[in-house]
């Protein structure tokens, strides 16, 4: 992932976080989280495929409904 991507999801992260948790809204709180999250799917991957394959179902239901 280039860099502009990624300060792109951070900045994203930033903004969810101000309107949810306002008091981790910082860049460096964001990148963690961000980092935290692609470990965890990582882990489920390895560890239980069959939920993974439940969250890439779910996304893929969320995103026809649009």
């Amino acid at each position: 992932m280039d860099k502009q991507q990624v300060q792109k999801d951070i900045e994203s992260m930033v903004n969810y976080l101000k309107i949810h948790k306002p008091e981790n809204a910082t860049t460096e709180y964001a990148a963690a989280m961000l980092d935290f999250m692609q470990t965890k799917l990582h882990e489920l991957a390895l560890n239980d495929p069959e939920e993974l394959l439940n969250l890439y179902e779910t996304y893929q239901k969320q995103d026809t409904d649009k």
